[in-house]
This record gives C-alpha cells, sequence and structure tokens, in this order.
C-alpha cells in the first residue's frame, strides 16, 4: 500500500487491525518507514503528517491518506474514499464484527485497477477467513486472488541449522 501511496497520487487507503495496540504499534512502524523515506529520497517531495498523537490519519503532501482503526473500533471506517484495504487478523475480531465491516466497506471500493484489498490472518477457521479462502481456491467465482504465504518464509521463523542436513531426497527412499 505504500507503494501504490507513493506511485498513484493520491492514493487513500485504511488499515483495520485486530486490536487498537496492534494498530498503533503497526501505524508508528509505518511512520517510521516514512520518515526514513523523507530523509533519505528528498526528491519524492514527501512531508508526513498527522492529526495529533492519537490521531487514526496519516496523510502525504502527495495528497495520499491513510486511515489505522481496529476491528474493534466502534465504527472501524473511513469517511472519505479508499482506493486501498488491509485487513489483518478478522478471526481475532469480536464475533459477527468481520462480516459487519466488510459489508460496509468492500461495496465502497472503486472498480479500477489501481484498487487493492489485502485481507491477511492466520486461518484460524473463525469469522468466515477459512471459507471465504476455500470457497476463492475451490473453483467459486472469484473476487480475489487468493495468494497463500507459509509463515515459515518469514525470517523471524528461521534459525540457522546447527549441523548439515541431507534432505529424503538425498538420502534416498531406501532409508527412509
Amino acid at each position: 500500500l505504500l507503494w501504490m501511496q507513493l506511485r498513484h497520487s493520491p492514493y487513500n487507503f485504511i488499515v483495520i487491525l485486530d486490536t487498537n495496540a496492534h494498530t498503533q504499534e503497526k501505524k508508528l512502524l509505518y511512520m517510521s518507514w516514512l520518515n526514513k523515506l523523507e530523509s533519505q529520497f528528498p526528491e519524492l517531495g514527501l512531508s508526513v503528517g498527522t492529526g495529533g498523537g492519537s490521531s487514526s490519519l496519516i496523510s502525504l503532501t502527495n495528497g495520499g491518506i491513510s486511515t489505522w482503526t481496529s476491528g474493534m473500533s466502534q465504527n472501524p471506517g473511513t469517511s472519505h474514499m479508499v482506493s486501498g484495504v488491509l485487513i489483518s487478523e478478522r478471526p481475532k475480531w469480536m464475533e459477527g464484527r468481520s462480516q459487519t465491516v466488510l459489508r460496509s466497506l468492500l461495496p465502497s471500493l472503486p472498480d479500477l485497477p489501481t484498487t487493492l484489498v489485502v485481507d491477511e490472518s492466520t486461518a484460524m477457521g473463525q469469522e468466515a477467513f477459512y471459507y471465504d479462502w476455500l470457497k476463492v481456491v475451490g473453483g467459486a467465482k472469484p473476487q480475489w486472488t487468493p495468494i497463500f504465504l507459509s509463515w515459515y518464509m518469514s525470517r523471524e521463523y528461521q534459525a540457522p541449522l546447527e549441523k548439515e542436513w541431507e534432505s529424503v531426497d538425498q538420502i534416498g527412499r531406501a532409508h527412509v
């Protein structure tokens, strides 16, 4: 979404995370990325502003606005048009909440090539995330393009091997 915001001006998006604390943590991380870009690439003419420390909005000089909220908020939405949405950890939201938010938010998205919706989560099976995934992957008329990324692809879940290991293919089936 950051790339879209820098490349397509103005590009507005909303981030809806599972809890208020997680939302604030990721908003601060996003702000740090923006500040690094601002200092390392002054030719972008990027300037970052917020409506105050607790504001849910981050605005850029190119006109882009990002809204940060949680699925636990009274009204997790936005009053301005958005072209991008990041929804995170829906199974951890209050029961019934994700469907309410999705029914409210998704129909308002423009049908444009720059519209982007990222719905990422651990598939805990709650709030229809897993079933939505199966419907899309299982051949139902796809509304979304599913992309599955395994948790072990992330460096934070990797560790170096203490000794050299051989794969099953190297050992051969006779030894297995």
